[in-house]
């Protein structure tokens, strides 16, 4: 039987994970993992830049949006296996402060190189196969410039390099003397004329950014979105099956235009959601909140980090005070166990030789009379009892127990010697017994 003790500190661990868990449901969105930024425009960040209102506009809408938080290897790992619920989606990544996609790193440059150009090989393929990927992204990061081209063949201008796109050029065609457009803090956005009717559908304010880089076009690629003076802000690539649709203002889903009345953002790219016709999935892992791989490890992560090494802590030194005797051992005299053994083998061969019933099974019939007395307030040798005794074994489903009663009655120190066998039938049909009675329910004492 394990100590109190022991019971004790299980219930405190499991109490401080029921607190810890409860208080992880307060906080705001899912752990941040170890790229997690404050300023990133996650779906679960409620900050100006955040796009947590573009989620929830989203799924008030009723439109089914899921949140990805695995590396991108097992995207395209699960999207190749037979029924996926990944086989057709539309995959939405807001990655301004650093590189979307990378592929393992490798402490050989060569290997490394050689593992960068199979995952864009394997990206290009799926994006092929009838994928959508809607990339908002201001191309900070030379590799993703370098993807970009490589999957549309669009070159994104850098923030230096759109903010003058009028004005004389330098040896190099850099234009070098910037309009008054440059220097604007905000950009309104518009549809061309050519582009389909479903984008601005219920769209009933203009389209606004703070990003100021911009697009070049490539031969297959259609603007969806421009500013005033015509540059691309916005655009769509067929690839295979599927397409790339590219913005180079990844504030397209900022929460600061939740409330602007100046703008409707949302809805247009509520829009660009709608007419891909897939399930959306919006990717989460490049902005650090990856998936936890067990309750520890997201504990880990959280601002409960410091409460959840304590709580564990103090959980294992419960657990290793309820393992540990705290009182002192007492060791056995060598000379007082032989003398106790010698006692113990001179009574039984006692017994065995007078074959006395009131010596062999005095003690096992007065602990069982303690029992009746003790739990159903019956004197086992009264005979005014004897029904009420009679209706606890019928309950007890007992039914040999009333001779077996009426034999232990008949016990006395007169009682004449019985064979050995007898006595060890008795006497385990008393501990039978005895063990029921322990066990079994209660009566009243007018039971009969």
């Amino acid at each position: 039987m394990r100590h109190p003790r022991f019971w004790l500190s299980l219930t405190l661990v499991i109490a401080a994970l029921a607190l810890l868990s409860g208080l992880a449901q307060l906080a705001k969105g899912p752990p941040p993992g170890e790229g997690a930024k404050q300023d990133d425009p996650s779906v679960f960040s409620a900050r100006p830049q955040g796009a947590l209102g573009w989620r929830e506009a989203m799924a008030r809408s009723g439109m089914p949006v899921g949140v990805w938080r695995d590396d991108f290897q097992t995207l395209l790992r699960q999207s190749a296996e037979a029924g996926s619920d990944l086989s057709r989606i539309a995959l939405v990544i807001v990655a301004p402060s650093g590189s979307a996609f990378s592929a393992p790193h490798e402490r050989d440059a060569s290997r490394q190189a050689v593992r960068e150009a199979s995952f864009r090989h394997r990206l290009i393929r799926w994006i092929a196969e009838g994928h959508t990927l809607i990339w908002l992204d201001n191309f900070a990061s030379l590799a993703d410039r370098r993807l970009l081209k490589e999957m549309t063949g669009l070159i994104p201008q850098p923030v230096a390099l759109a903010r003058a796109s009028q004005g004389t050029s330098d040896k190099t065609g850099h234009q070098m003397k910037p309009d008054a457009a440059t220097f604007r803090r905000e950009f309104t956005l518009s549809t061309p004329a050519d582009a389909p009717a479903a984008l601005t559908r219920f769209v009933a304010a203009p389209v606004r950014t703070r990003s100021a880089a911009r697009l070049q076009p490539s031969r297959q690629s259609r603007i969806l979105l421009r500013d005033d003076v015509g540059r691309a802000v916005m655009m769509e690539t067929p690839l295979g099956k599927g397409r790339v649709i590219v913005a180079s203002a990844p504030d397209l889903v900022s929460n600061r235009y939740l409330m602007d009345t100046g703008a409707d953002n949302l809805q247009f790219m509520a829009n660009v959601l709608t007419r891909e016709g897939k399930p959306v999935w919006i990717n989460e892992y490049v902005h650090g909140y990856q998936q936890a791989p067990n309750l520890l490890s997201y504990y880990m992560r959280t601002p409960l980090a410091g409460s959840a090494r304590l709580l564990l802590l103090l959980a294992l030194l419960g657990l290793w005070a309820a393992a540990r005797p705290w009182r002192p051992v007492r060791m056995p005299d060598a000379r007082a166990s032989a003398a106790e053994r010698a006692f113990a083998d001179s009574l039984a061969w006692h017994y065995r030789k007078t074959q006395s019933p009131e010596l062999a099974l005095g003690p096992q019939i007065r602990a069982l009379a303690q029992v009746l007395r003790a739990r159903y307030r019956l004197d086992m040798r009264a005979l005014e009892d004897e029904n009420a005794i009679m209706a606890v074994f019928d309950a007890l489903a007992r039914p040999a127990a009333p001779r077996l009663l009426a034999t232990l009655r008949a016990i006395g120190p007169d009682s004449p010697p019985m064979p050995g066998k007898t006595l060890l039938g008795l006497s385990q049909q008393i501990s039978r017994l005895q063990e029921t009675l322990d066990h079994g329910p209660r009566f009243r004492r007018d039971v009969a």
